[in-house]
């Protein structure tokens, strides 16, 4: 789009053909509100046309105030009972409240940062508590301390299910990875979604930072998913995301995982298209033309078949024993 949805403070020379901001890290940031969470481009947009190029300030300020309206509209809901309008608006307030502290993240790490994620989590785990089949916070013992998650099943029939392992990326939360990863589960999947050292609550509130070894972080968390009798042990997939996308075939080439489940992964850009392509393990040269070809590939190795054309990440399929690629 070729003008801002926004107040004009550039200079007409230095004016870009961004949606919101000259600044790159404003206009990521705001348009990941859109195109990652979904939130609608009415409430972005007013939000930032209170915002300065470069004020962090006031981009705090701003997003935790139509974070903070928003809630408070899920709760009118709530005592509505409207659960619809209220999970809805909750999954924005949680997205508002996450935007509103991307910008922060530094040593030491800042009160506000630690206040909008505490912020964003009360009002996801509200949008859950309206969610069918239910979204289940739980804590995945790791090495002396646990890692948080989210156990989402496909229905409440209790019978076994594949299951998606997520792992996530740089400044991402498990909060922010159901909205990417929920259309799994009407297609008959269950969601382990997890935030792991250097991610969400483990580096925010735990302090812990990331390590390269991620298939060490990767084992304790496939471990406690094979607990769930809804997981069918032989039907468990490794997905990432952003920086999960390394992460995820790290993790699958080089861990004790059991049954050999199949890392699928990738990596996302709005600048750039996505890399489809074998995992380290097998250094293959043989890269397909299309990213479709290659999730189509990781799917079939469960038995089923994708219903929509299209994914918002690439996959990596590592082939075991005589499955075939």
């Amino acid at each position: 789009m070729g003008m801002h949805l926004r107040h004009k403070t550039t200079p007409e020379s230095q004016k870009t053909s961004n949606l919101f901001f000259d600044n790159p890290l404003f206009e990521d940031f705001a348009v990941r509100a859109l195109s990652l969470d979904g939130c609608p481009l009415g409430e972005v947009s007013a939000t930032v046309s209170q915002i300065e190029e470069g004020d962090r300030e006031g981009w705090y300020e701003q997003w935790t105030a139509t974070a903070d309206r928003i809630a408070a509209l899920g709760d009118e809901s709530a005592s509505a009972d409207h659960a619809v309008s209220a999970r809805d608006a909750y999954l924005r307030a949680s997205s508002y409240y996450r935007t509103a502290y991307l910008p922060l993240y530094g040593s030491p790490i800042d009160a506000r940062l630690v206040k909008a994620f505490d912020q964003e989590t009360t009002v996801f785990q509200k949008a859950a508590a309206h969610m069918s089949p239910a979204v289940e916070p739980v804590e995945i013992p790791y090495e002396g301390t646990t890692l948080p998650g989210y156990f989402c099943q496909a229905d409440d029939s209790g019978r076994p299910r594949p299951t998606l392992v997520c792992t996530n990326g740089y400044d991402s939360t498990i909060n922010e990875m159901y909205i990417a990863f929920a259309g799994a589960l009407p297609r008959g999947y269950n969601l382990l979604l997890f935030d792991g050292p250097g991610q969400g609550q483990p580096l925010i509130e735990q302090g812990l930072v990331f390590r390269p070894d991620w298939e060490n972080v990767v084992t304790p968390v496939v471990d406690f998913a094979l607990t769930w009798s809804e997981v069918d042990p032989e039907k468990v997939a490794l997905l990432g995301w952003s920086f999960g996308g390394y992460l995820a075939p790290r993790a699958g080439s080089t861990a004790r995982l059991p049954a050999s489940p199949t890392p699928a992964s990738g990596t996302s850009s709005k600048r750039t298209k996505p890399v489809c392509r074998r995992s380290p393990r097998r250094r293959s040269t043989n890269f397909p033309t299309s990213t479709r070809a290659c999730w189509n590939r990781s799917w079939r190795r469960f038995g089923r078949t994708p219903s929509s054309a299209g994914a918002s990440f690439s996959a990596t399929s590592r082939c075991t024993g005589s499955t075939p690629c």
